[in-house]
Formats: C-alpha cells, sequence, structure tokens
C-alpha cells in the first residue's frame, strides 16, 4: 500500500507547466509540522515536494497560493537518474485530491453572495476536471 495523507502549508505560489497540450503539471512544496513531543517540545518541519496533474493541478493553481494551509491525499514516487555523473535519488508526493483548509478569501463567490463562508471549508476534488459550479467558495 502506498498511501500519504498530508496536511501542510505551500512555501510558495505553485508552479503550473504545460507537459503538453491536454496536460498540466502543478509543482509546490509542504511546509508540514512535525509532531510535538516531550522529547521535541518545539519541533521543526518538512518541506515535502509534491505534484499534481491536470484537473487537481488547475484547482490547486486557481485557489492556493503561498501561504495557503491545504491537506493532500496522494502516493509516494521515488525515482533516481544521473546528474553530473553523480546519481540522485528524489521523491515526490503525487497528488489525488486536495483539501482547502483556510477559509474563504475576500471577494469569493460565497462572500459575494452574502453568504457565510463554511469553516470547515474542506472539499475533495480528483483529477477529473470541475466545472465553475462545482467550485465549494
Amino acid at each position: 500500500m502506498n498511501n500519504v495523507n498530508l496536511i501542510g502549508r505551500l512555501t510558495r505560489d505553485p508552479e503550473m507547466r504545460k507537459v503538453s497540450e491536454t496536460t498540466s503539471m502543478l509543482h509546490f512544496t509542504l511546509a508540514v509540522n512535525q509532531r510535538k513531543t516531550k522529547s521535541n517540545p518545539n519541533p521543526s518541519a518538512d518541506f515535502i515536494s509534491c505534484i499534481a496533474w491536470n484537473g487537481v493541478a488547475n484547482i490547486i493553481s486557481k485557489y492556493c497560493k503561498k501561504g495557503s494551509r491545504i491537506g493532500v491525499t496522494g502516493h509516494v514516487h521515488a525515482y533516481s537518474f544521473v546528474r553530473n555523473g553523480e546519481k540522485r535519488h528524489l521523491i515526490n508526493i503525487i497528488v489525488h485530491n486536495v483539501e482547502f483548509l483556510d477559509p474563504p478569501r475576500k471577494g469569493t463567490i460565497a462572500q459575494n453572495e452574502g453568504e457565510e463562508p463554511n469553516p470547515k471549508l474542506s472539499e475533495q476534488f480528483d483529477s477529473t476536471e470541475v466545472s465553475e459550479q462545482e467550485i465549494p467558495f
């Protein structure tokens, strides 16, 4: 089983790339706090490299920026390559679903229509395309 669930904040604005005419790829880094324990009362954060494709990539790119708090579900993708004669190993999380954990920003659909924003605001999106009417805020 290869399943990962993370909650963290984006360390910078996500970077969208068009791989082909029909394929989008988004790279971002999540800062995930380490667990606080008696032996480690002031934990630091781990910086996790994440990649999202197509529909999930479009949603994250559109609604998230540096500092956004999100939850992601995905799987670990480990690979190695040779650069300048040196073998390197990298690990990325391939994101399948995203949950928005911050309240909606000012000027979003919910606030424009006078609705109270949902404090839980955790809507999941799979890798299929999502229409504007399906956006949770």
